[in-house]
């Protein structure tokens, strides 16, 4: 198991290696002009000298290749770069925040070699002035769970239901149509396949709203951890994310799975009401 967790911590920081470099590709050196998508992030959680630090803030930036960790344990924000294995700090007083949440490195900000960071089990670590840190990956969200502690816990659900565009006449069909329903969803949160899917569906809870139709939210452990959960085996399920439509006796009806989460209304309207149009 520890090599397994391992193993995803260094592919997780390898996408992020091969993705477009614009800092990545400078040396410690002013950079040449800003970067603005170091997005917050909810994948790690900090620890410093031993300790957690549940208020520090951490960005990942596709663009940059980068993450980016803020906290007032450390003495200056921290980029780690995945494509050198780099750690740098950077003057706080080059990093501006947006008002969607996202932060800039702004022009002429000059990056301070920190040495290297090295993998632990699913930890990585580093040093920033002679101080012992940590990400780690943030414990799973298990068991039963409304939409809205999903939100809380991590930022990229939110961003992915923005972006979702969900179908109206789907939405209006299923509000006037669908019969009494229960909707489980299974998920973990350590997936990225629900990290970018999942989030669909709170779009079509919240307008399905004042319907019949009831959701929630069931989180598995990691791998291997995840065969075992009781009540994933009692439902047959092996992967994430995975929906299972349930009628008023607890019947089940289908399942949503697949490309079925590029548009899961659509999925909906054809389980529970099979004569309405599909689009």
């Amino acid at each position: 198991m520890k090599a397994n967790l391992m193993h995803a911590t260094v592919r997780r920081f390898a996408v992020l290696a091969l993705l477009p470099v614009a800092l990545g590709a400078l040396p410690a050196a002013a950079q040449t002009g800003p970067v603005s998508d170091f997005l917050p992030s909810g994948e790690y959680v900090l620890e410093v000298s031993g300790k957690l630090v549940p208020k520090a803030e951490i960005y990942q930036s596709t663009y940059a290749s980068a993450i980016l960790v803020l906290s007032s344990e450390l003495p200056s924000p921290v980029r780690l770069n995945p494509r050198a294995q780099s750690v740098e700090t950077v003057n706080l007083m080059k990093i501006a925040k947006q008002g969607d949440g996202s932060i800039t490195l702004l022009p002429d900000s000059t990056l301070q070699p920190q040495g290297t960071f090295t993998f632990a089990d699913e930890d990585v670590i580093f040093s920033v002035d002679g101080k012992a840190c940590k990400l780690k990956s943030k414990p799973a969200l298990v068991g039963l769970h409304p939409a809205a502690d999903l939100k809380a816990y991590k930022p990229e659900y939110l961003r992915n239901e923005a972006r979702y565009a969900a179908n109206g006449g789907l939405l209006q069909t299923l509000k006037k149509g669908a019969p009494a329903t229960r909707v489980r969803i299974f998920f973990g949160s350590w997936c990225p396949h629900c990290t970018a899917y999942m989030p669909s569906m709170f779009k079509v809870e919240e307008g399905v709203q004042g319907s019949a139709i009831q959701f929630e939210y069931y989180g598995l452990p990691r791998p291997p951890a995840m065969a075992n959960d009781p009540e994933a085996k009692k439902a047959g399920v092996n992967a994430v994310p995975t929906g299972i439509v349930y009628d008023a006796a607890g019947k089940e009806l289908g399942r949503i799975s697949g490309d079925d989460w590029r548009q899961p209304e659509g999925r909906l309207v054809a389980l529970l009401v099979p004569g309405a149009p599909k689009s």
